[in-house]
């Protein structure tokens, strides 16, 4: 049947999962290459995000679709953006207890001066 679903939670979901998986498995083994892992995963979450919300925007001002399906279906892949902050969140606290360095804020420059331990 036609759900009428505009966009593949299953994808978002998928990475989201591995992200909080991964942020928990960081904690647990004070893994910091882990942890900036799960950091670097939250822009491809974001960008889902994103992606829903124009689709959802296009669809309503298109008038296509039931405005109360698609803002649940909005608020859904918004719910799972957060999830996803907070496991960044973990993970951003797993390298301060490690390094001692607050990443928060401040990732793309910790990003950057780490990409050899890629």
């Amino acid at each position: 049947p036609d759900t009428g679903l505009l966009f593949d939670f299953g994808a978002m979901a998928g990475k989201v999962q591995k992200m909080l998986k991964n942020s928990l498995d960081s904690l647990v083994r004070l893994d910091g290459l882990l942890a900036l892992e799960v950091i670097r995963a939250d822009d491809e979450v974001d960008a889902m995000n994103r992606e829903m919300y124009l689709r959802v925007s296009k669809a309503l001002c298109d008038q296509k679709g039931n405005p109360n399906t698609l803002l649940h279906q909005f608020m859904i892949a918004r719910h799972l953006e957060r999830t996803a902050d907070q496991a960044t969140n973990i993970a951003e606290d797993v390298i301060y207890m490690i390094e001692g360095q607050i990443v928060r804020h401040k990732t793309e420059d910790y990003r950057m001066a780490h990409k050899k331990r890629k």
